[in-house]
C-alpha cells in the first residue's frame, strides 16, 4: 500500500513539474501581450518595465526548476518548495500590479487584465491539480489584492466586481477539486495498468520458460533442444565452426527405480541435472533432458580436444556426487556413460547427423562396459 501511494505521489509531482514547464511559455506570451496592450493604450513602458523584468525573471526561474524537477535524480522536495515559493511571488506580483495600476487603467483596461487573470488561474486548475498548496499560494496572492482594491473603491460597480471575483474564486476551487480528483484517479488507473502489464510480462516470461523447461530437472526440454540443435547446426555450418553433441546416460537407472523407488530415482535425476547445469557455463551452450535418464549437451564452437576435457570433467563431477546404486553390476554408486560427436557441418549434412553419431558413440560406450566416455570421432 505504501509503495502504491509513493507511486501516486511521484506521478502527482511529475504532473506538476511537466505542466508547470509547459504553462510558462503560454503565460509569458499572455503577459507581454497584455502589457503591450497597456503600453499601446496610454500606460508608458517606463512604468511597466520593472514589472515586466520581474515577471520574466520569475517565469524563467520557474521554468528552470520545473525542468530540473523532471530529472530522475533531482531533489524533488527542494524543487517543490522552490516552486511553491516562486508561485507565491509570481501571484503576488500579478496582484500588486493590478493594485498599483488600478487608477491608471480605464474600466475597460481593468476588465482586460481581469480577463487575463481569469484565463491564467483557470489554466492553473489543470497545471497545478497535483498540489493544492501550489494552487492556493498562486491564486490567492493574485485575487486578494484585486478584491481589496475593488472594495476600497468608492464606486458601486467596483464592489460588484469584487463580489463577482469572490464567487468566481469559489467556482474556481470547485473546478480545481474536480480536476485534482480526476488526476488522482487517472494516475491510480495508470499505476494499476502498469502493475498488471508488469505481472502479465512476468507471467508470459514464466510461461515461456516453462514451455522450454523440463519440470523435473529444470534443464531445457526435448522440444527446445531440437529447436536449438537445428539453429546451432545452421550457425556452425555458415560460420564453418566445430560443434559437439554429448549424450549422457545414467548406467542401470532402471535398477535404481526398481529397488529404491521412483522418488529416489527422480532425486538422482535432479542431482545429475544440477551438476550438468553447473558445468555448462557458456550462454552459447545448452543442456537438456532428452527423455528418461538421457540428457544431452550442445557445445557450440568447441573443438574435439576441449569436448573430451569437458566430458571428463562432467563425469568426474557426477562420480563425486557419490549417489548410492548398490544394484549396479559395475559400481556401488551412480555412474554415467557419455557418448559424443564433434564435427564441422558440411554443406550437404543434415542436423540429425550429429545426433546419430553421438548416439552411436553412446551405444559403443555401453558395449564397452559403461561408466566411460566414448567419442564417435574415435570409431
Amino acid at each position: 500500500m505504501e509503495a502504491r501511494q509513493e507511486k501516486i505521489n511521484h506521478g502527482l509531482m511529475e504532473h506538476l513539474f511537466v505542466n508547470t514547464a509547459r504553462a510558462i511559455f503560454f503565460t509569458m506570451f499572455l503577459v507581454f501581450l497584455t502589457l503591450g496592450y497597456l503600453n499601446f493604450n496610454g500606460i508608458s513602458l517606463g512604468t511597466t518595465l520593472y514589472w515586466e523584468i520581474a515577471l520574466f525573471s520569475i517565469l524563467c526561474f520557474r521554468l528552470i526548476i520545473a525542468t530540473l524537477g523532471q530529472k530522475p535524480n533531482a531533489n524533488r522536495s527542494l524543487i517543490y518548495c522552490l516552486l511553491i515559493a516562486s508561485g507565491f511571488i509570481l501571484g503576488g506580483v500579478f496582484g500588486l500590479f493590478y493594485w498599483s495600476f488600478y487608477y491608471e487603467m480605464s474600466l475597460f483596461q481593468r476588465m482586460i487584465i481581469l480577463l487575463f487573470f481569469v484565463g491564467l488561474t483557470a489554466g492553473s486548475t489543470i497545471s497545478m491539480a497535483a498540489s493544492p498548496l501550489a494552487f492556493s499560494t498562486f491564486v490567492l496572492p493574485i485575487y486578494l489584492p484585486i478584491i481589496g482594491r475593488n472594495f476600497l473603491d468608492i464606486t458601486h460597480d467596483s464592489k460588484i466586481v469584487a463580489f463577482l471575483i469572490i464567487i468566481y474564486m469559489g467556482f474556481l476551487c470547485m473546478i480545481y477539486l474536480i480536476n485534482r480528483q480526476m488526476l488522482k484517479t487517472n494516475i491510480e488507473l495508470w499505476i494499476k495498468q502498469s502493475e498488471l502489464n508488469e505481472q502479465l510480462t512476468q507471467f508470459n516470461h514464466r510461461l515461456s520458460i516453462a514451455s522450454i523447461t523440463d519440470g523435473l530437472t529444470n534443464l531445457a526440454n526435448r522440444r527446445y533442444f531440437q529447436e536449438r540443435l537445428i539453429a546451432d547446426w545452421i550457425r556452425a555450418k555458415r560460420a564453418e565452426l566445430p560443434m559437439s553433441l554429448l549424450i549422457i546416460d545414467i548406467d542401470y537407472f532402471k535398477a535404481i527405480n526398481d529397488h529404491y523407488g521412483h522418488l529416489y530415482g527422480d532425486e538422482c535425476l535432479r542431482e545429475v541435472a544440477k551438476v550438468i547445469s553447473e558445468t555448462v557455463k557458456r550462454r552459447t551452450d545448452l543442456a537438456a533432458r532428452y527423455g528418461g535418464d538421457e540428457m544431452v549437451i550442445i557445445l557450440y564452437d568447441t573443438p574435439l580436444k576441449e569436448t573430451q576435457e569437458f566430458a571428463e570433467n562432467l563425469q568426474n563431477a557426477i562420480n563425486n556426487l557419490n549417489i548410492k546404486n548398490g544394484y549396479s553390476p559395475i559400481s556401488d554408486k551412480l555412474t554415467v556413460t557419455i557418448g559424443f560427436a564433434n564435427m564441422i557441418p558440411a554443406r550437404e549434412d543434415d542436423f540429425e547427423l550429429i545426433f546419430e553419431y553421438a548416439d552411436k558413440a553412446l551405444y559403443e560406450g555401453k558395449l564397452k562396459g559403461r561408466n566411460c566416455i566414448y567419442s564417435y570421432n574415435s570409431l
